[in-house]
């Protein structure tokens, strides 16, 4: 069994966004309006692939926001010197129970952004301004006071988005962000912190906030070897569904209004660049070995990013999912590299399981993910 906490909706209307400067004057958090525990569990941490469950011992409504509360410790690096130690939580948006008090989980960060869509314009802005936006109290329907994360490591990462609809969903969005970033999001409750003059922080108010870090302030990579003894499984994941065609004939329209009876034919090479076929000198060997040709009009002439987006094969990554090592503890958001049966993979830990077994132990279970471009 876990304890938690039970809270009322921690609606934005409610609860200011407050900057740091305004944090003093910002709405308090209501207290829990009850204290229980909840078995029978399977609670993700982040919710990357999966929704959470379990049995709560008090009564409680859809809509309600839970907050586990799990004895272990983790890392809320804050800046490059200062790093905070907590209990972790895991927050959850309650989305339907059944007679027998058993409760439907949805993680804090997915129930905050679902239902939202905003312009695919809005892609041009840097990460660290999408996470901005995607927090605002303006669109949400849960709260967020703020984010802790590197925004160093966070902008450094250039994504090349590709959206050919006017608009795209943020829980879309956000995958796609967190998954490139190798960090997924999780929740944490505590008090704004506001430097003080002599350069320490102050806790002010209790909020909600984001972690969008690891247990280190710049992560490094940490090596693993993994066996059957972890009962690890694999799952491959397609990541991007693109054409099943590899070459393009690209139909341009002319002043006049009508197209050349032939197209200029493009396709990708291994390096992943686009090739014009036109003016191609090489014997073939990096390209495709097999032509299937997609034609395409276009009232202009197309960009490299509009060509890869008909032909670019799907993007395949690895999964594995195995139990706690007993030697090397790894926790969320982790980059590893793990040696599998004489492979190895390089990627990030994007969620922990924890489930509850015969005789009240807890199970630990961690989802790696492979890294994608």
């Amino acid at each position: 069994m876990l304890e938690y906490n039970l809270y009322d909706n921690f609606n934005p209307n409610i609860y200011s966004f407050a900057t740091h400067a305004e944090a003093s004057n910002a709405p308090k958090l209501p207290n829990p309006k009850a204290r229980g525990v909840i078995m029978n569990y399977e609670l993700w941490q982040t919710g990357y692939k999966y929704t959470s469950s379990g049995t709560v011992s008090t009564d409680v409504e859809v809509g309600d926001v839970i907050e586990i509360l799990h004895p272990e410790e983790f890392l809320v690096p804050y800046s490059a010197t200062q790093v905070f130690n907590k209990k972790l939580s895991m927050f959850y948006l309650i989305t339907s129970k059944d007679e027998s008090n058993k409760v439907v989980l949805q993680n804090y960060v997915w129930a905050m952004i679902e239902g939202l869509e905003i312009p695919t314009t809005a892609l041009k802005q840097t990460n660290q301004q999408l996470i901005v936006n995607m927090m605002s109290p303006a669109v949400t329907s849960l709260v967020a006071h703020g984010y802790t994360t590197n925004p160093d490591k966070i902008n450094s990462n250039v994504i090349k988005w590709n959206r050919k609809s006017e608009t795209d969903t943020m829980t879309n969005i956000a995958k796609d962000l967190f998954r490139v970033l190798r960090i997924q999001p999780s929740v944490y409750y505590q008090g704004m912190m506001i430097p003080r003059p002599d350069g320490t922080l102050e806790a002010v108010d209790n909020n909600i906030f984001l972690a969008l870090c690891g247990r280190e302030w710049d992560r490094l990579e940490k090596s693993i070897r993994i066996d059957l003894k972890q009962n690890v499984a694999i799952e491959h994941e397609v990541i991007t569904e693109r054409s099943n065609y590899n070459y393009l004939n690209a139909y341009v329209k002319k002043s006049d209004g009508t197209y050349d009876s032939y197209g200029k034919q493009y396709t990708i090479n291994d390096k992943n660049e686009v090739v014009d076929m036109a003016s191609y000198r090489g014997d073939g060997h990096e390209l495709p070995k097999q032509r299937l040709v997609k034609s395409v009009f276009y009232d202009e002439a197309p960009d490299a990013g509009e060509i890869k987006s008909q032909i670019t094969k799907d993007s395949t990554v690895i999964n594995l999912y195995f139990n706690q090592h007993s030697l090397m503890k790894l926790v969320l958001n982790d980059l590893v590299e793990i040696w599998y049966e004489d492979k190895n993979y390089h990627g990030y830990i994007a969620d922990r399981c924890f489930t509850e077994v015969e005789g009240g132990i807890t199970t630990d279970r961690l989802l790696f993910v492979e890294g994608v471009k």
